[in-house]
């Protein structure tokens, strides 16, 4: 019988884990299902190679004391942590499409953005931030 709901577990739960494993890990942990979704590897060395050199060169008009900050005030610096919500008021874009394409897919429900030199992962509806990579788009 444990064996029948041990079954019924994995076949539910295999679209997400299939979902998810796209860009992360999933473990299974005593029947439990979790996932973290994360800049992997291979994304983050094609987001690398995509932003090298591109803004080389060019003016940024950004003070001396916010150009190590990505661009933005220190304090608001400070409130861009995973697990907090996207602080208001950043200018922040959507990856170009291109570039979207390159990267492993994400599970539904969370986009990447740039956000000033930072890019971010974030849950689309709630703007919770999950993943950052600091001062890749400089």
């Amino acid at each position: 019988m444990h064996s029948r709901w041990l079954c019924l577990l994995v076949i539910c739960a295999f679209p997400l884990l299939a979902a998810c494993a796209t860009s992360g890990h999933v473990a299974i942990d005593m029947g439990a299902v979790s996932a973290k979704v994360e800049f992997g590897k291979h994304d983050v060395d094609v987001l690398k190679s995509h932003y090298a050199g591109k803004h080389r060169g060019k003016s940024k008009h950004t003070s001396p004391g916010h150009a190590k900050k990505g661009g933005y005030p220190p304090g608001i610096a400070k409130q861009l942590q995973r697990g907090k919500g996207l602080p208001p008021g950043l200018d922040r874009e959507p990856l170009p499409a291109d570039l979207e394409r390159q990267l492993t897919p994400l599970p539904r429900g969370y986009v990447r953005i740039r956000v000033g030199a930072d890019l971010v992962i974030m849950h689309s509806d709630t703007h919770v931030v999950v993943d950052i990579l600091h001062d890749i788009a400089v």
